[in-house]
């Protein structure tokens, strides 16, 4: 990611383009306070896309949203799926609490498949 003024010199991460105040909060917080991957990055920006969603259903009442009368409890439902994908990708991002460790990485929710080399025994 483009650090503004070269790689080499630390400093805060430029802001994707299109993020609102929550979704650049959220990008400058995070990076200012971590060194991340270019797979993280790529995480952190879709997050911070999800915060700006959210901030934006959430001011929502109920009336016409692009042409589309919804109900608030479309937009509860549409709201509530959004945090809960925000929830998920702030935990890929598996940052470090306060005392500096990270979270345990998790396998899937099937585990790991072994091979085996089945014979037939007669």
């Amino acid at each position: 990611m483009d650090r503004g003024e070269g790689d080499s010199q630390r400093g805060p991460l430029k802001v994707p383009t299109g993020l609102q105040d929550g979704g650049t909060a959220l990008w400058r917080e995070v990076t200012s306070k971590n060194d991340l991957s270019a797979a993280e990055l790529a995480i952190l920006t879709e997050a911070c896309r999800a915060k700006d969603r959210c901030d934006w259903l959430a001011s929502e009442t109920p009336r016409q949203i692009a042409g589309l009368e919804l109900r608030i409890d479309d937009i509860s439902k549409v709201h509530n799926a959004t945090a809960d994908g925000l929830k998920k990708l702030i935990g890929a991002l598996r940052l470090p609490d306060r005392f500096g460790r990270r979270p345990q990485r998790r396998g899937t929710p099937r585990g790991t498949y072994a091979t085996y080399d089945r014979k037939k025994t007669s």
